[in-house]
């Protein structure tokens, strides 16, 4: 590892000590990391690597005093496409720089390096500590290992590249004659298989001479279903009877009715599904759809079937089955104890602070219905752990009442920091000072896979803040909660605001909690949309805002941050003031479109005028994953905003919240009802009243 700067290693600790503060750190003035001539000179270089003039960035990068820079050029050529560089000189960047972000692209470009003049000896004691990573490294290994008469090691390259590389027509062909006696037809098979999964018709048609013509019947059909080509039940006629139940051909025609509205048909194939889905996640996206509609329809068992017999096994399609399948379960059939076994498996298999939360907190849900207080109370408790997300605040409003919520801190000191003297600290800053936003970034989050303790995390996000760059300061904070360290005030910091209105008027709690979810604070967002700015207004709704607020409408100025937050804050405003009051609605509508929230309140309910209605289960009945994840994730910072600017956040602030824009007599019924809430949880609801 080597050691930084003396004026960067001085900025670093300066942000560990700064760590215990709320407010973050404002941008430290200290000297530019580069000369005024190094600058120009890097500015020049990093413009003509943009460009793909990448002798000529490095000629000029070789000409400044501090070399840094030339080394961050090397590693971005190192790491490109199609590079020229040799095995020795990528090699070596390796050995010395085994820190650097991207090392699996660096052995890549190393590996393809090795086609032209390295030794075999060379390759095989390269490759005696690594596996190989791309198609050159597998097929450059597996003819070195011909050649010293490993056949079976060589086999198994080769066939592993076969299946799951790409070529081109050109090197499909070269390959497939120098290998194709250690290839079999099940091999081929595979390979076709995967690229109809992939989409990659073109490549696919080029293997159909490979595969018998059961084989090119099956891929034919399902890539005519898959394209909405004319003619696809003769496809599917001509594929033989042992192959028309195989999960490709399966999923091609579960989607194709679907997209064609025939989502009866499609739910008959989702109910008879293969054991073996081929590529699950793909199954799941069409089952959740499927089972959503059902829900919406009316058909809850159908709805509970298609949750519950997900077949999947990847973590993230995993845990939204399990809890799908488990609010159904509970909220629509009633079947309390199989809604806790479905939650129970949710817990035990995610880490992430959100997801456990989640999953604790319905599973008290669950055991409160089975009227088991004692057991409801451990697992609200459980989620009440987290008290910076959605559900461990909904939790904290059942076991805690008025007490404080108790977000967590994290203020470690710089001697406890073992990262400080890291060199990717002043690789950062260089490549924030020249304006490399993007590769700032991915420097920053390679610090902090490289971290070690809550210290350095800490001691990172408060670095990013230092810079100005929020946004990499909330991103290095979240991935440390992947390693078990969470602190509230580094992934909602508290962040100089132009707030345009007063806390009266619009809570600027909400602005900060809206505006960290839009855009990670960062003012130049520009969203693949076309929203833009700190609160990621699109053109068309800022142009008009300002003729409503008499502002002169300008699209460059949308990433002003006075000028986004002056039109962001008035549309908010607008929304809030539209649903009477609604938090959860107004905030749907700022992600989603008035539109989309009419649609919902016709299709569930409109929670501020009916009792039967449940806010909980209103928000996550929305349509759009999105913005189901957009209002959550902005209440909880609402909460956590609030404790950052000194308000006094109680355990059922949250629930508050959730009120708010309810109509009086509703408010009063739901109040009274004894089946709105069961006497297990301390929280007092008669605030509401």
């Amino acid at each position: 590892m080597r050691l930084i700067l003396p004026v960067t290693l001085a900025l670093v600790l300066l942000c560990a000590a700064a760590a215990a503060s709320h407010r973050v750190a404002a941008e430290v003035l200290l000297p530019p990391p580069l000369s005024g001539r190094d600058a120009i000179l890097y500015k020049s270089a990093f413009k003509k690597a943009g460009s793909g003039r990448w002798s000529a960035a490095h000629r000029i990068a070789a000409r400044a005093n501090d070399l840094l820079g030339a080394r961050v050029l090397r590693w971005m050529d190192y790491t490109r496409s199609y590079n020229y560089v040799s095995f020795a000189d990528i090699s070596a960047f390796i050995a010395e720089n085994p820190d650097w972000p991207r090392q699996r692209s660096l052995q890549a470009s190393a590996e393809t390096a090795m086609l032209t003049d390295v030794a075999d000896l060379t390759v095989a004691a390269w490759f005696r500590w690594r596996d190989p990573v791309s198609r050159d490294g597998r097929l450059r290994f597996a003819d070195a290992l011909l050649r010293a008469g490993d056949v079976a090691r060589a086999e198994k390259l080769v066939r592993f590249a076969w299946v799951n590389d790409n070529f081109s027509s050109k090197d499909l062909k070269i390959i497939y004659r120098r290998y194709k006696h250690l290839l079999r037809e099940e091999d081929h098979e595979a390979r076709l298989d995967r690229l109809v999964w992939q989409n990659r018709q073109r490549d696919a048609r080029r293997m159909l001479r490979n595969v018998d013509k059961g084989q090119q019947a099956l891929a034919q059909a399902r890539m005519a279903l898959h394209s909405f080509s004319g003619g696809v039940d003769a496809a599917i006629a001509r594929v033989p009877d042992e192959l028309v139940e195989t999960a490709g051909l399966m999923y091609e025609r579960l989607r194709w009715r679907r997209r064609k509205g025939r989502d009866e048909g499609a739910r008959e194939i989702l109910f008879a599904a293969p054991e073996d889905l081929g590529v699950a996640k793909l199954w799941w996206r069409e089952r959740v759809l499927q089972a959503r509609k059902s829900l919406n329809r009316g058909s809850v068992t159908d709805a509970y079937r298609l949750a519950s017999e997900h077949g999947q096994i990847e973590s993230s399609s995993f845990a939204e089955a399990e809890w799908l399948a488990g609010w159904i379960a509970l909220r629509f059939l009633g079947e309390n104890e199989l809604a806790f076994d479905h939650f129970t498996r949710l817990y035990d298999a995610v880490f992430m602070p959100i997801s456990r939360a989640r999953a604790a907190y319905w599973s008290g849900r669950a055991t409160e219905a089975m009227e088991d207080p004692e057991g409801a109370a451990l697992w609200y408790a459980q989620a009440a752990q987290y008290p910076g997300t959605y559900y461990g605040q909904l939790a904290s409003a059942r076991t805690r009442g008025q007490t404080p919520l108790p977000f967590a801190k994290l203020q470690p000191g710089a001697e406890q920091a073992t990262i400080a003297g890291h060199e990717l600290f002043a690789v950062a800053r260089l490549l924030n000072f020249l304006g490399q936003r993007r590769l700032a970034g991915t420097f920053t989050s390679r610090l902090v896979e490289l971290s070690k303790g809550p210290a350095d995390h800490a001691v990172i996000a408060h670095f990013a803040h230092t810079l100005g760059r929020h946004d990499l300061a909330i991103r290095a904070a979240k991935q440390a909660t992947r390693d078990g360290y969470v602190s509230d005030a580094n992934i909602f910091p508290l962040v100089d605001m132009p707030f345009a209105y007063d806390n009266s008027v619009l809570e600027h709690a909400l602005v900060l909690a809206l505006a960290r979810q839009e855009s990670l604070f960062d003012k130049a967002a520009k969203s693949h949309a076309g929203a833009r700015g700190l609160m990621q207004l699109m053109p068309a709704t800022a142009r008009l805002v300002s003729r409503r607020v008499h502002l002169p409408y300008a699209k460059n100025k949308l990433t002003n941050a006075a000028y986004n937050v002056k039109l962001g804050s008035t549309y908010l405003a607008d929304m809030i003031k539209k649903y009477d009051g609604s938090y959860v609605l107004a905030l749907a509508a700022y992600n989603a479109g008035p539109s989309n929230v009419r649609r919902w309140l016709r299709a569930n309910g409109d929670p501020r005028h009916d009792p039967g209605v449940d806010l909980v289960d209103w928000i996550e009945l929305i349509t759009i994953p999105e913005t189901r994840n957009y209002v959550q994730r902005v209440l909880e910072g609402v909460q956590v905003y609030r404790w950052q600017l000194g308000v006094r956040v109680l355990a059922d602030s949250l629930e508050r919240d959730l009120a708010r824009g309810v109509s009086p007599r509703v408010l009063a019924s739901r109040c009274t009802a004894p089946a709105q809430r069961k006497p297990i949880a301390v929280a007092d609801l008669a605030a509401h009243c």
